[in-house]
């Protein structure tokens, strides 16, 4: 799944021929990284897609790489116009699915059902929370066939709104603006380690570690999140058993 963020300022004062000239613009940038990575558009639900890919995921992950890449043309374009930049949110997972014929007695359609899908939805829109451009599951992660061509770092273990197995998140380096993307890879170490206390709950320790991410990186939203999350629980403390997953009750 993916979205852009912030669309309705983007197209407000916008005519109705407007709004849709510039979705259709939007979507030829993002629609040819998906067919050359060999997925299809399932569909298009206004500013957002779904699209689906068969196999291993390593496929959507290039994808989603390109249609990033895309997001930067398509923003130097509208740069030259003097328009607002796109940012966008791209979620993975993967997993089994239904697809089928959908519908009533007037309109049926080809469509798709099932947790994975559901679990897809939810991770595109955490991407808001953390601050980031694409985010894969722990199913996506695990099946990847080359994981080392990546950069991807764990952003949190969570339980999602309407689902009760954790999912471990992973947060796609190559997805973001250069910038920003070296920028978190150079703070690498020091939140891998920040994560190994967090995991101990060794909060205050965590915290300075995710703080000294923040200062080097102000951009990165996870890092910020973190130290937050780590000043509530060495506050209010952990019971014996905790598990570090965070009950998410929000989409």
């Amino acid at each position: 799944f993916s979205d852009i963020r912030g669309f309705t300022p983007l197209v407000e004062g916008l005519s109705p021929q407007e709004h849709i000239g510039f979705i259709n613009r939007y979507l030829a940038h993002m629609e040819p990284p998906i067919i050359e990575a060999g997925g299809f558009v399932d569909s298009y639900i206004g500013d957002a897609i779904m699209a689906l890919f068969d196999g291993a995921p390593d496929a959507a992950l290039r994808a989603a790489i390109g249609m990033s890449e895309q997001l930067h043309v398509f923003n130097a374009l509208r740069q030259r116009e003097g328009q607002a930049p796109v940012r966008i949110g791209v979620g993975i997972n993967t997993g089994p699915l239904t697809l089928g014929t959908i519908g009533g007695p007037m309109r049926i359609k080809c469509g798709v059902i099932g947790d994975s899908v559901n679990l897809a939805a939810r991770v595109e829109s955490l991407t808001k929370t953390y601050g980031a451009g694409l985010l894969i599951s722990h199913h996506t992660r695990d099946r990847l066939t080359q994981p080392e061509r990546l950069t991807l770092r764990q952003v949190d273990r969570v339980t999602v709104l309407g689902q009760s197995v954790p999912v471990t998140l992973y947060e796609v380096l190559d997805a973001e603006a250069p910038a920003l993307r070296e920028a978190k890879r150079a703070t690498l170490a020091q939140w891998d380690q920040a994560w190994a206390l967090y995991r101990a709950a060794r909060f205050e320790e965590a915290g300075r570690g995710f703080a000294a991410c923040a200062a080097a990186c102000p951009q990165d939203t996870a890092a910020a999140l973190f130290v937050q999350r780590c000043e509530r629980l060495a506050r209010s403390g952990v019971t014996s058993d905790w598990s570090g997953v965070e009950q998410l009750d929000h989409k």
